[in-house]
């Protein structure tokens, strides 16, 4: 399928590129890897998420290029990778990370009238 052959070169690429922020649009590509493995199985793109986990969130939990005080929720796509990564490896990194995040949305900034930012993730 030309689609397949597509979005797995496109992974190979993606994966070989040394980032320095946490981004949205490594958010939703990771997104979408995770979405093709669901639906086709095929290792190659668990491996593509396995490998952003690994290399973006050290053990500790800190993720690579957050930026906390930047209080912006174009950073937070990735965060929605982590609730799956941590459903898959179990890993308490992935859950260090995602309470790092749950603790920063706490301090943003809120409108006159007190709303706050919901994050919701399909993975829980």
């Amino acid at each position: 399928m030309i689609f397949q052959r597509y979005f797995k070169e496109y992974l190979t690429q993606f994966n070989r590129v040394v980032k320095t922020n946490w981004n949205y649009p490594d958010g939703c590509v990771m997104t979408g890897a995770c979405i093709l493995y669901e639906t086709t199985k095929d290792p190659f793109y668990l491996e593509s998420v396995l490998e952003f986990g690994k290399k973006y969130v050290m053990s500790d939990g800190t993720m690579i290029g957050f930026k906390p005080k930047e209080h912006n929720v174009d950073q937070l796509r990735c965060g929605m990778l982590l609730f799956y990564l941590y459903e898959v490896t179990g890993e308490a990194r992935y859950q260090i990370a995602i309470e790092s995040l749950m603790e920063n949305l706490k301090t943003f900034p809120r409108t006159q009238e007190g709303m706050d930012f919901i994050w919701y993730s399909p993975y829980i």
